[in-house]
């Protein structure tokens, strides 16, 4: 069965696989999502064919490809059993299962901010700017898939701004220039499509971004329910989404 939303994420991925419909790479597609996801789901679609199964595989796919570069990151940092351990996590979680299983767009958002973070990791390792760069190249392509997917920039700023305060001055100027290099394979991917929102779809990329937000009033009340006790002065409203602060 299909569920919800998924019917118009299967019509526009069909059409770009069998060429009727050919957006723009940097353009705005299923409920102002990036294009550029649908277009991953088209192409697997023309591999492994136009139905249901080859369809929802282009969800399966990004989870399985992240259980490599988590057990590689976990494997490294604490040892096989970990990497084993965080790998069985992931492909057995609730969350992680329900949405590899749907033809959305979330599982995409999993593999780059994994592979982000696993190549941050060996960039600082072995001093390579490459892989510096390559780790701002999966955190830019966050911003081509489910929104979630671009807490893998935030998350490489956090770490290099926490080294930068526990280091010499001769290792400052070495994450500087890796930090430079994150920022050059970031901008590469990322800004050629926030640079066409901005000029022509400012709406849909608004929306977006404020949909995102993990403090919006839509998720609280999914998870607190009736417990959720909130005063109106603790509502912020911007467009038609509101947010909330100091939940009771």
């Amino acid at each position: 069965a299909l569920i919800g939303d998924e019917g118009l994420f299967f019509e526009t991925a069909n059409a770009i696989s069998k060429g009727s419909y050919r957006p723009s790479p940097f353009d705005f597609g299923v409920f102002s999502f990036p294009i550029l996801s649908s277009f991953w789901q088209a192409a697997i679609l023309s591999v492994f064919g136009n139905g249901l199964w080859g369809w929802r595989f282009s969800s399966v796919l990004p989870t399985i490809l992240s259980v490599v570069p988590l057990y590689l990151l976990a494997r490294d940092l604490f040892g096989k059993l970990v990497g084993f351990v965080a790998s069985l996590v992931l492909i057995t979680l609730p969350y992680s299962l329900a949405f590899s299983r749907l033809g959305y767009n979330n599982s995409q958002s999993i593999l780059t901010t994994t592979l982000c973070v696993w190549l941050l990791y060996l960039g600082i390792k072995k001093g390579s700017t490459f892989f510096l760069f390559l780790s701002g190249i999966a955190s830019g392509l966050g911003f081509l898939t489910y929104p979630a997917g671009r807490i893998g920039i935030v998350i490489i700023l956090v770490f290099l701004l926490s080294l930068n305060r526990s280091i010499s001055k001769l290792q400052k100027s070495n994450i500087l220039i890796g930090s430079i290099a994150v920022g050059i394979g970031w901008t590469l991917v990322a800004v050629p499509h926030l640079v066409f929102g901005f000029q022509n779809e400012t709406s849909s990329l608004r929306n977006k971004m404020l949909e995102s937000v993990v403090f919006q009033l839509d998720y609280a009340e999914s998870i607190f329910s009736e417990s959720l006790n909130l005063s109106e002065p603790q509502i912020i409203t911007i467009d038609q989404h509101r947010f909330f602060f100091e939940p009771i």
